[in-house]
């Protein structure tokens, strides 16, 4: 039965190393009062794409749970970024997350990714669909996020994808 004899024995984790900085600022202040240090450094003029890109889809979640449109959309970044690294061996391939906080989206997600790709390719991307409590800890180089909801989306599925916890997962 192990426990902490004091308050003195436990170390806060201030370093993180996973996020573009910009992306890790906001989590920083809204959840770590700033004590977060961040060690990924970037160069002023770095080639890298923006770290966050917004793409508004239109769609609703049907009766089955699912935004199909948004899902549509998804799956064609998904194919150019796969394209894209079509030549490079496995050991250089993008890792790639695909994050959505709603279980019945992940699912749906899920099946067209089978559909659509080989073993092969969803192991040379590590490719992970999954709801942000699958990506506590495990960090991809690029992440798409699936929100899910529509314009006409009741109270509940906003509340759920607006709790801290989920939210903070998703976002850095």
């Amino acid at each position: 039965d192990a426990h902490l004899a004091s308050q003195r024995d436990l170390t806060f984790l201030d370093e993180h190393h996973r996020s573009e900085p910009e992306l890790i600022a906001f989590s920083n202040a809204a959840f770590y009062d700033g004590r977060l240090r961040v060690m990924k450094w970037r160069a002023e003029h770095s080639p890298n794409p923006p770290p966050l890109r917004f793409v508004a889809v239109d769609g609703d979640r049907r009766a089955r749970g699912h935004n199909a449109a948004e899902a549509g959309a998804l799956m064609g970044e998904l194919i150019q970024l796969i394209e894209a690294e079509r030549t490079l061996p496995a050991g250089a391939a993008s890792s790639i997350g695909i994050l959505s906080p709603l279980r019945h989206q992940v699912d749906h997600l899920e099946k067209l990714i089978a559909k659509q790709f080989d073993l092969a390719q969803i192991r040379k991307h590590h490719l992970l669909v999954g709801t942000a409590h699958a990506f506590q800890g495990a960090e991809r180089d690029i992440m798409l996020l699936s929100l899910a909801i529509g314009a006409e989306e009741g109270g509940g599925a906003l509340r759920f994808i607006s709790r801290p916890d989920v939210f903070n997962v998703a976002i850095p």
